[in-house]
């Protein structure tokens, strides 16, 4: 079971550190932030020594294997980095393993494995022998208090409306929501953030992708719908891209709510791991129904000089609304 690295965090605050974590995500933010949580809660922080090694490539390979294999690594205060791990030989494995049963307290090794779940057998054995840690990107509806707990540790804090204006603008991209709101910082040097808000700051961040708007509609959430697609409206999404998009994440959704099971999916892992959620929201003739309409939308575009901002949010609110589940 993975922990947040919320809960990680305040365990070594009152127990200190482990000597190995398995970092579970592939959220980049999320990794960084944890490693330099971990490189300043050691003992000398100044002068501790962060080794990345990479086990795909043959270089990193035999460097990270002498390391773990000489006298003079029991003697120091690094911390081990390591990826790609999963695909290394048995020998290596057997010599790391070994490693992992007789850990160093001097040093501190971090695992990274840029997926969901564990599915290889090694990478288990590893995560047996550490401390899981959940870097996967937090949800949506868990990014407000992730940030909080942030900058709770840099010593800031943020008025809840200015948070959500960026959460709104740039979605689950933490980076980027840590980026923008360090430069209101710096422009301002308060501890607290906070300033005025306007139309332009809600609307029209490039950071909104098209996913998010087939998420806000497989949720028939309609004011991210119409305030998602008039963003990427402004910022010169085509309707005819998007409604490719719309009728392929429906036909998937179609399939879920048939009990069929695409062996290849075209949507990211926040749309696949919601379509439970979707599948809620949405009967199979009322699907059939959306897909005539959009059918007839793309006609429209192309054959009519209606405004598509116009054609579409109205489609948007009738999906919405439950207006083809009522027909």
């Amino acid at each position: 079971m993975s922990n947040s690295i919320k809960n990680v965090i305040n365990s070594i605050n009152k127990n200190g550190l482990e000597s190995s974590y398995f970092l579970l995500g592939d959220d980049l933010f999320m990794q960084k932030f944890f490693i330099n949580k971990i490189r300043d809660k050691s003992e000398n922080s100044d002068s501790i020594i962060c080794k990345y090694f990479y086990l795909n490539e043959d270089n990193d390979l035999d460097l990270f294997f002498n390391e773990i294999t000489s006298l003079s690594l029991f003697n120091n205060n690094d911390l081990f980095i390591i990826k790609n791990f999963n695909r290394i030989s048995k020998d290596h494995q057997d010599v790391l393993m070994n490693y992992m049963n007789n850990l160093s307290t001097n040093n501190t090794i971090i695992f990274i494995l840029d997926d969901f779940k564990i599915n290889n057998k090694f990478s288990q054995k590893i995560s047996e022998k550490s401390v899981i840690v959940n870097t996967q990107t937090p949800k949506k509806i868990k990014i407000k208090n992730w940030i909080k707990f942030y900058y709770k540790n840099e010593g800031i804090s943020i008025d809840d409306n200015v948070l959500k204006c960026f959460i709104d603008n740039y979605s689950d991209d933490i980076t980027t929501i840590i980026n923008e709101i360090e430069k209101h910082y710096l422009f301002s040097n308060d501890k607290h953030i906070n300033f005025n808000l306007n139309d332009e700051n809600i609307y029209y961040s490039k950071h909104i992708k098209a996913w998010n708007l087939l998420d806000a509609l497989g949720r028939k959430d309609i004011d991210n719908s119409i305030s998602y697609y008039n963003n990427l409206y402004v910022n010169g999404s085509s309707l005819v891209f998007l409604l490719i998009l719309l009728n392929n994440f429906y036909f998937e959704l179609y399939s879920a709510l048939n009990g069929v099971r695409n062996s290849y999916s075209s949507l990211n892992r926040t749309l696949q791991g919601n379509m439970n959620l979707y599948k809620n929201n949405y009967r199979i003739d009322e699907l059939v129904r959306i897909f005539i309409e959009l059918r007839n939308l793309d006609v429209k575009i192309k054959t009519t000089s209606i405004n598509e901002q116009v054609l579409f949010s109205s489609t948007m609110i009738k999906i919405c609304n439950s207006y083809y589940n009522d027909k």
